[in-house]
């Protein structure tokens, strides 16, 4: 089964008022893999919303999210807008599974040290607005799209333990 990216960000307490708008933003950003890699993003509330599907069970959730990180993410963006044990917990799935992050967070954002000193942390990517994430990150998987040298101290390896490349990208499309 081929990897693919994963938009990983706060879900569960987001503010009502923008529930909708934070949900499109995380859409938007699985959208910049698919341009750049081929490959959509899997973008977690479009598989387990804790509203619209709320009739999961916490095992349930768990046995849908933790394989999907663990075994089929070749990259974790961590959305940094709230704070968030979920994404706490999925950060440190990734970094045990050989599964390089970046952290996508908005300019002013403070980032907890601990959560910043992940050793699978190979980028921070500051933001002034949605748009201008979405760009930084298009650009920065353009950049990285074969990712096999190590960033900011985490040791990149070609493939992960299962023999499946971490990131494999495609020339993009000239629409880019």
């Amino acid at each position: 089964m081929s990897r693919v990216p994963y938009i990983g960000g706060p879900l569960t307490d987001l503010p009502v008022e923008i529930q909708s708008e934070i949900k499109a933003f995380y859409s938007q950003l699985g959208e910049v893999f698919f341009g750049v890699m081929g490959q959509r993003a899997f973008v977690p509330h479009e598989h387990c919303d804790p509203i619209a599907m709320g009739h999961l069970t916490p095992p349930e959730v768990d046995a849908i999210e933790r394989p999907q990180i663990c075994e089929r993410t070749s990259l974790f963006v961590a959305v940094d807008l709230f704070p968030s044990t979920g994404m706490g917990i999925e950060v440190e799935m990734a970094y045990r599974s050989g599964v390089p992050i970046v952290i996508l967070a908005n300019e002013g954002k403070r980032i907890s040290r601990l959560f910043n000193g992940n050793p699978g942390i190979a980028d921070v990517l500051r933001y002034t607005s949605y748009s201008d994430a979405i760009c930084k990150l298009r650009s920065w998987a353009l950049a990285h799209r074969n990712l096999r040298q190590p960033l900011r101290g985490f040791d990149f390896a070609d493939e992960a333990a299962d023999g499946q490349p971490l990131l494999v990208g495609f020339d993009p499309p000239d629409a880019l």
